[in-house]
């Protein structure tokens, strides 16, 4: 038994008709769908020009990735939260089994650091999700506040303590939410900082 034999002029399953004289082969020159690219030497349209905008390198792509400084603060903002919120609730239920006693004052600035370390927390996981910063800058603001404070107590007691080391990171928070290049993504963005 032998196969029936194509015929040449025939289009084949599977493949492409021959391509007609002057014509490139398919799949080769301009793709449906797609708009002419001005070539070398052609006008720019009105107002737009090569390289520049929206997409440049190391500008904001709407919609692109988030920018590592905003993903930085973000985390140190979760981390540092967390931190406060435990170490805090941890001095108020454990001050007591060690024997110390705490003041009125004592009580209300760790409930009050609590408070600013759970807006870190709920802030940071925000920005992760593509939320505006303002929640997470505001706690940032509230805990260098705190910070401030504490080390004003502290100084002003003569007691030991690390005051500043709490000054550092919700100001690096904050630094970092307004520095350049986190404007620059959020001004891509729907919102700005």
């Amino acid at each position: 038994m032998s196969s029936p034999t194509p015929d040449p002029h025939q289009p084949q399953p599977g493949w492409a008709p021959p391509p007609q004289q002057g014509q490139p082969p398919a799949g080769y020159g301009q793709q449906p769908g797609y708009g002419q690219q001005p070539g070398y030497g052609q006008p720019q349209p009105y107002g737009q020009q090569p390289g520049y905008g929206v997409g440049y390198p190391g500008g904001p792509v709407p919609g692109g990735k988030r920018s590592g400084t905003v993903t930085t603060a973000a985390v140190l903002g979760i981390v540092i939260g967390t931190l406060t919120s435990l170490l805090n609730l941890l001095g108020l239920v454990g001050s007591s089994s060690l024997g110390v006693r705490l003041t009125g004052f004592d009580v209300l600035f760790a409930l009050l650091a609590v408070v600013v370390g759970v807006g870190l927390v709920v802030g940071g996981i925000q920005v992760l999700r593509g939320a505006p910063p303002q929640v997470l800058l505001y706690a940032a603001y509230a805990a260098v506040a705190v910070a401030l404070i504490n080390t004003v107590v502290l100084l002003s007691t003569e007691g030991a303590g690390s005051g500043g080391l709490g000054l550092l990171g919700p100001a690096a928070i904050v630094l970092l939410l307004r520095g350049q290049a986190a404007q620059q993504w959020y001004a891509g963005r729907t919102g700005a900082v």
